[in-house]
């Protein structure tokens, strides 16, 4: 919902006060979000409130980024004259982006079970051991830090001066009439809202077991230390997905991309089914 909300107005506040300072915003944003996490107290009173919170702030730091980082990169290749590589940029982002979900992964179910972090204990020769309810909060402090880096990076970013200043009202109305525009062309327009009406019936399946996967795993057995494992796998597929993807959306139509993309959701949907605890 705050997402929804922000969308517009943050795309307003980009033109207006520009994109590096949005992303800067986001970086505190996602500071704060975690932070919330890190002292909130596990069963107290305020724990609602604070996740609550922690939504909002969560949703306005997606808002604040959604579009303004590629924007900025978009805009450094334009003025470079290398707006051609954006495509390649775009694919080594999601690559790169799925290197990092993969050393998260691994790291945050390694250091959220008591068995591998135990042994890594004994192993450097503590005379200690920890319990799953002390290790609840590690991998937010590992998020928290990861965001404190994303934050100094955001600050060290710049941008090209636009040469035009607007104020916020006027950016905000224009927004407002492009996305009533774009709104209404895609409703009257047969593909496009056909392309959104699809990847939303797709993503909503996907998204719908992603929430609830770890559930799953649990159901068939598997130990926790395998979460990391599996998030890490799927994480590895970004390395390839992206170069297919472009290849389909290139030399393939949306129709027969549509039907590879059903099928292979629904033949996993089918493996998981015949899943059996072990």
């Amino acid at each position: 919902m705050t997402i929804v909300l922000l969308e517009v107005p943050s795309g307003a506040l980009a033109d207006t006060i520009g994109r590096r300072r949005l992303l800067v915003v986001a970086g505190l944003c996602m500071l704060f979000e975690m932070a919330l996490l890190l002292v909130a107290p596990i069963g107290g009173g305020w724990l609602f409130a604070l996740f609550a919170l922690n939504r909002v702030l969560s949703g306005a730091a997606e808002a604040a980024a959604s579009g303004a980082d590629e924007a900025l990169a978009y805009d450094s290749l334009k003025a470079a004259g290398l707006e051609d590589q954006w495509g390649k940029v775009l694919e080594r982002v999601q690559r790169d982006t799925s290197l990092a979900f993969f050393f998260a992964m691994m790291i945050g179910a390694a250091v959220y079970d008591p068995r591998m972090v135990n042994a890594v204990l004994q192993f450097l020769g503590a005379s200690f051991t920890v319990e799953q309810a002390q290790l609840i909060k590690l991998p937010i402090l590992l998020t928290f830090l990861s965001a404190v880096v994303v934050f100094c990076m955001s600050l060290r970013m710049k941008e090209t001066p636009s040469g035009t200043e607007r104020s916020v009202g006027e950016t905000l109305s224009q927004s407002w009439r492009q996305t009533g525009a774009a709104a209404r062309w895609i409703w009257a327009t047969p593909l496009p809202f056909g392309i959104i009406l699809a990847a939303m019936v797709l993503d909503s399946v996907v998204r719908q077991f992603l929430t609830l996967a770890s559930e799953y795993w649990n159901v068939i057995d598997l130990p926790i230390a395998s979460y990391g494992l599996i998030g890490s796998g799927m994480a590895l597929m970004g390395l390839f997905v992206p170069r297919v993807a472009r290849i389909l959306a290139e030399k393939s139509t949306p129709l027969k991309n549509f039907l590879l993309t059903s099928s292979a959701v629904l033949i996993g949907l089918i493996g998981l089914g015949f899943a059996i605890p072990i």
